[in-house]
């Protein structure tokens, strides 16, 4: 944990993913790449992983970071490396922040040809995807959230559940500790929503919102049933959570 105990969002990141890191490789890739926004624009295939390090201090050359650049997670796949910046919700991304991190990569491997993809994970205002232009390069940032990650594993581990093969148990079980961590930090319930509702953000994936309601709902049947439902799935534009939180706190039982 490098004494990262104390600040929860490090310590969300290590448990996560020190957990996904336990599944095949493709496997580990599939549920990062697919929980990102915008996701059909990141490769398919990674490769194998070659190398991984939480928070490594690189070198602060051309940034104004005093001793070092600390990003929370990257990995070295085969075809391409990924750079992670982690933050809890009520903690916003800063470009400036992605910008460093980006020109600190750079620094240490001058000399790959590998492109880099970077991955903003949570404290994000939108889902879209970005671009930063450091030293003649252009770098594209993919936004994700815990929620979203939530979302996919849940839907791996019921696709698991569904389609039983011989030796899959153990992934079963990986995913089940992923889905725990994530309710324990508040994620599995109403909590995150209830957090997104003291600020003003906008959702413009409503699709991949409404899955995450019917996941989290106290009741499949009432969610199923509800025509807000249906009529979110045919606007063609964002929504906001505040015009329609009195029928999320009766889907949830909330008072």
């Amino acid at each position: 944990m490098k004494g990262k105990s104390e600040i929860r969002e490090d310590v969300i990141t290590s448990s996560v993913f020190d957990n996904l890191l336990y599944l095949p490789d493709d496997l580990f890739w599939k549920i990062l790449r697919m929980s990102c926004y915008n996701y059909y624009d990141l490769p398919i295939n990674a490769g194998q992983i070659l190398s991984y390090e939480f928070w490594p201090h690189w070198d602060n050359t051309d940034t104004d970071n005093e001793k070092y650049v600390e990003p929370d997670f990257f990995i070295m796949f085969e075809n391409f490396d990924v750079v992670i910046e982690a933050k809890r919700e009520n903690n916003y991304q800063e470009k400036e922040q992605w910008k460093k991190e980006i020109i600190s990569y750079l620094n240490e491997y001058e000399n790959s040809k590998k492109e880099l993809f970077f991955i903003a994970l949570d404290g994000i205002v939108n889902e879209e995807k970005e671009i930063i232009e450091v030293r003649e390069k252009i770098i594209p940032v993919f936004k994700t959230r815990w929620t979203q990650i939530l979302n996919v594993c849940t839907k791996l581990h019921n696709d698991l559940i569904i389609n039983t093969f011989i030796n899959i148990n153990h992934y079963k079980r990986i995913i089940e500790s992923i889905i725990d961590y994530l309710a324990f930090y508040g994620f599995l319930k109403y909590t995150w929503l209830i957090e997104l509702l003291e600020k003003e953000v906008t959702i413009n994936n409503y699709k991949n919102t409404i899955e995450m309601l019917k996941v989290n709902s106290l009741d499949l049947d009432l969610v199923n049933n509800y025509n807000w439902l249906i009529e979110f799935e045919l606007i063609p534009y964002s929504i906001n959570f505040k015009n329609s939180i009195n029928v999320i706190k009766k889907i949830w039982g909330i008072k």
